[in-house]
């Protein structure tokens, strides 16, 4: 994305927080971009993210309405799905339509079955960086991992995503990779496992970090790797979906899956009535598209 570009986003979003008066982090994008290779414009990115508490939305859309923000394709429908059953808000967009801010609340997902990590206990450990001239916060190198392995293994198990797209998106594995390459003396893996433990996601963790290794050969990598090795880490390796009650074991290997440009295609004979509408459902909600076929 061009500097002046994603300078606007901030420009944009700088009276927001100033009059939202309560945490947030700015997360991927520009602040991930910044932490990876000390560059706001070196990762490409088509929105901004920034995370809240649940108990903020309130104020949150006080502050984007003040200065002229919107839902896109607003439906009262569509806010209240996605605050009850998902991690964000309705995407929202600055008046001219073109600038994209995605507001999360949760940095698990809807379906997640295990105790919910306190967001206020990440937006308690924030730190402060210069993007573009403004002093911003964004997480801790630990909480950055933990988000990005969240956020990675949601794209991998989400039905919902795994039917609409073509294929699995690799670049989010660089992400994890030039993380722990890159500050490594600040992320061991002995400090990373006891962050990951606190919340108990260690088998999530375990899956982002083993999948890294496929794709990236370093020998680094491998103490990771070996340090969250676990029973039930290795058994998510072979299935998809984001709660016990939907998962599913791939009829394909990994390799099989990293290279494919039709994913629909994997898992098309494993869905189940209640699986295709809960696509349709989703679909209608996050893209406006009603009705819709699952993998079109």
């Amino acid at each position: 994305m061009h500097k002046l570009w994603s300078k606007l986003y901030l420009t944009k979003l700088k009276p927001v927080l100033n009059d939202f008066s309560a945490p947030y982090a700015i997360i991927k994008g520009p602040a991930l971009s910044q932490i990876l290779y000390n560059d706001p414009n070196i990762r490409e990115y088509n929105d901004l993210d920034i995370l809240i508490c649940r108990d903020s939305i309130g104020k949150m859309k006080e502050a984007l309405k003040k200065n002229c923000f919107h839902v896109q394709n607003y439906s009262q429908e569509r806010e209240i799905f996605c605050e009850l059953y998902s991690h964000q808000l309705p995407t929202y967009t600055d008046h001219t339509g073109n600038l994209i801010y995605d507001i999360n609340f949760d940095v698990t997902w809807g379906e997640y079955d295990r105790q919910r990590i306190p967001v206020s206990d990440f937006l308690a450990d924030t730190v402060s960086i210069n993007l573009f001239g403004f002093d911003v916060k964004t997480l801790s190198y630990e909480n950055t991992f933990i988000q990005l392995a969240l956020h990675i293994y949601r794209d991998m198990n989400s039905i919902y995503l795994l039917a609409t797209r073509k294929s699995i998106n690799k670049t989010a594995f660089n992400d994890v990779y030039q993380l722990l390459v890159r500050h490594h003396d600040k992320l061991t893996p002995q400090k990373l496992y006891e962050a990951c433990q606190k919340y108990d996601i260690i088998p999530y963790a375990f899956y982002v970090l083993f999948h890294t290794g496929l794709i990236f050969n370093d020998e680094i990598l491998d103490g990771y790797i070996s340090a969250f090795k676990s029973r039930e880490g290795t058994e998510l390796l072979n299935y998809y979906g984001l709660c016990d009650k939907e998962r599913k074991p791939w009829n394909c290997d990994i390799s099989c899956r990293l290279s494919s440009t039709d994913i629909y295609s994997l898992i098309a004979q494993d869905l189940t009535s209640s699986d295709i509408r809960k696509i349709e459902i989703n679909k209608a909600m996050f893209r406006g598209i009603p009705n819709d076929t699952p993998g079109t």
